[in-house]
């Protein structure tokens, strides 16, 4: 019995002071990206996209490569869904303020614990298609990466924000 209560306590202050270090670490990152709202976090990790085509077309078929780089001196933990699809949020905006997400979110089926080491990337694919009841014209692409971050008794969500593309969707 006391070696598991010495189990218990030993991981419950591990996660306090791990919580502690991603927190204190990830509001000291000058790079990284930041949120507002009351639930989430500083976001320790930036992210950047690229598309394979800058044409988007509701008949074909794009690639978007979605790159989330630890920039902290610290590994990072987080909850993501899978497929990692569920988490990316991908948004098209026009000139006029009008936004659009070209890519219908996935169904999720289950979730995966993640870690990125410092300095680190995590890279992934996602297929990308216009809808048909996107308008015709010039739009800035941009993704946003929706996941909780661990460890911690509160659900802090973490949407780090990447650079926008310019696409063309016909």
């Amino acid at each position: 019995l006391m070696k598991t209560c010495a189990t218990n306590t030993v991981q419950y202050l591990w996660t306090t002071v791990l919580l502690i270090v991603i927190n204190s670490a990830s509001a000291a990152e000058p790079g990284a990206s930041q949120t507002a709202d009351a639930g989430d976090v500083t976001c320790p990790a930036t992210l950047a996209v690229r598309v394979d085509t800058n044409i988007l077309l509701a008949s074909s078929e794009a690639r978007l490569v979605v790159v989330l780089k630890n920039v902290s001196t610290n590994t990072i933990f987080w909850v993501e869904k899978n497929p990692p699809i569920n988490n990316v949020i991908v948004t098209i905006d026009d000139n006029s303020g009008r936004n659009y997400n070209p890519t219908p979110p996935a169904q999720p089926a289950r979730t995966k614990h993640r870690q990125l080491e410092p300095g680190a990337s995590h890279e992934w694919s996602i297929p990308l298609r216009a809808s048909t009841s996107i308008p015709a014209g010039d739009y800035e692409l941009s993704v946003t990466y929706d996941c909780i971050m661990l460890p911690g008794e509160t659900l802090k969500t973490w949407k780090p924000q990447s650079n926008r593309v310019p696409v063309h969707v016909r």
